[in-house]
């Protein structure tokens, strides 16, 4: 059904899972035009943005999600994960930060943010998550 904004996210997954992620990201997007609001579309259109290696497509998306879904940790994670792989200490620090506020027992999350402090050789900090 091409006026079913889910049909089409559904359709996008079955690319994406097969490795076809231009298609994936046809389907995503004709979703979103039919639906601009649709939170599983943006979602997986981050993902698809992210294997594709487009960052920045990417961090859009997850940024309109996250103005949709609030305190999604889901969203929170890749939003942070995203700004970590572009290098951006401070923001996934941030971001990170953020998140543990919402999931404050992740052991993965706490140890994601030790790394980033041993990787910019903050010691004292990396020793405080891990």
């Amino acid at each position: 059904d091409r006026y079913n904004p889910y049909a089409l996210v559904n359709r996008g997954n079955i690319h994406y899972k097969s490795g076809e992620l231009e298609k994936a990201r046809d389907y995503y997007q004709e979703s979103l035009s039919i639906e601009s609001g649709c939170a599983e579309a943006l979602y997986n259109l981050g993902l698809t943005f992210k294997t594709m290696g487009n960052l920045d497509n990417s961090l859009e998306c997850f940024e309109k999600l996250h103005a949709i879904l609030n305190n999604c940790p889901e969203v929170i994670y890749q939003i942070a994960s995203l700004y970590d792989m572009k290098s951006d200490i401070q923001q996934s620090v941030d971001w990170f930060m953020h998140l543990i506020t919402i999931v404050p027992t992740d052991p993965g999350i706490l140890a994601q943010i030790g790394a980033i402090y041993d990787q910019d050789n903050d010691r004292s900090q990396a020793f405080q998550y891990f």
